[in-house]
Parts: C-alpha cells; structure tokens; sequence
C-alpha cells in the first residue's frame, strides 16, 4: 500500500513537471529551429558572394584599371598583328598607327609632359620601333604628331567659352596640355594654324573660327 501510494505521487509529480517545462521545451525547439535556419540562410549568403566573387573578378580588374586610367595592355593584339602574313608591313603600320591614336583619344597621354616614345611603346604592348615607324608612316615624326594633338587640345580650350582654362595665361594653358617650354608652344601653334595663340584667339573674337578636325 505505502510503495504504491508513493509510486501515484511520483507519477503524479512527474506529470506536473512536464506540464510546466512544456512550454519551455517548446519554445526552446522553435528557438533553436529558427537559429538554424538563420545561419544556414547567412552561409549561403556568404557562399553566393564568394561564388559571384570569383566570377567577376576579372571583369573587376578591367573595371578598376579603366577608373585609375591604367592601361590595357595590347600584347596579343600587337603579337597578332606583327605575326600575320597576310598583311604587308606598311599596313601593319597602319593599323599599329590607328590603335595607338585610338588609346591616346581614350586617355589623353600626350598632355603629360614627360610623355615619350619608349614609354607609349611599352604601355600599349609593342617597341619603340614599330611604334616610331607606324607615326612615320602617317608623315610625320612622335614629336611633332604629339605636338599637335597638344595644339588641338589648345583650340578645344579657345573654342570653348565655359572651359575654365580660358581664364589662364597661354604659358599656364601651354603647360596645361603638356608643352615643357612655351616658346616650343608658340612655334608649334603657329606652325598648325599660321597664327600665334592670341592672333588666332582674336579671330576667335570677330567669328572667325578655324575647325580642330583641318589640323
């Protein structure tokens, strides 16, 4: 009588007990559930990124040289180029020639000063050479073809009334496009134009205007 009078108050005790921590079992498996869920949602997350991340980088290293004006390097293009048989040499010229304005008109080199022929050769992936001979074969030498694409850029600057550069000095606005010394300024303008820089400003002023694209 007494072992079963204890065993109903154990049983009894054991069902109040779980009453009570049911709710709190419940929840805690929910709590938990819902951490799980969680982290696997941020580790597929993180996963994806990874993924796209390596996808993308090269196209993010193109991206980032374009930003900062590194440029892009023409090796295989020039190896192409230089390798072909079924071109002549004078054309090879030529078309070395029109990838290396085009890279000029894309960043605007020629307005360092310090701008040079070996340095032009390096970056856009052939030799000092072939890059000297494809200028030539437009009729005129690295020197003097940059030099007036300096003087075209002056004229851009004259022709522009809201360009603030309009408000410099020549020899600020010759050190601006990249020329070292003024006097190499003034002898390359009027060699260009037949005018010197303020003759030329001056027709500017009476609506005689000059085209860029005749020089």
């Amino acid at each position: 009588m007494g072992t079963n009078y204890l065993l109903l108050h154990f049983v009894e005790d054991i069902g109040v007990f779980f009453i009570f921590t049911q709710p709190i079992i419940v929840a805690s498996v929910v709590i938990a559930i819902i951490l799980f869920l969680s982290l696997r949602k941020k580790m597929d997350t993180i996963i994806a990124i990874l993924k796209r991340s390596n996808v993308e980088q090269p196209y993010v290293t193109k991206n980032v040289k374009e930003q900062n004006n590194i440029p892009i390097n023409f090796d295989d293009e020039i190896k192409e180029l230089n390798n072909s048989i079924n071109l002549s040499n004078h054309q090879k010229e030529i078309l070395l020639f029109n990838r290396f304005e085009g890279w000029l008109e894309e960043y605007k080199y020629f307005l360092k000063p310090n701008f040079d022929l070996n340095w032009a050769a390096r970056e856009i992936g052939t030799n000092r050479s072939y890059l000297s001979k494809s200028i030539n074969s437009q009729g005129f030498g690295f020197s003097e073809y940059i030099n007036k694409l300096r003087i075209k850029e002056v004229i851009k600057i004259f022709e522009d009334e809201n360009d603030i550069r309009n408000n410099y000095s020549l020899p600020e606005i010759a050190s601006m496009v990249g020329f070292n010394t003024v006097s190499v300024f003034y002898n390359s303008f009027h060699k260009e134009t037949g005018m010197t820089p303020s003759q030329y400003k001056d027709n500017l002023k009476q609506g005689k205007f000059h085209s860029v694209d005749e020089i």
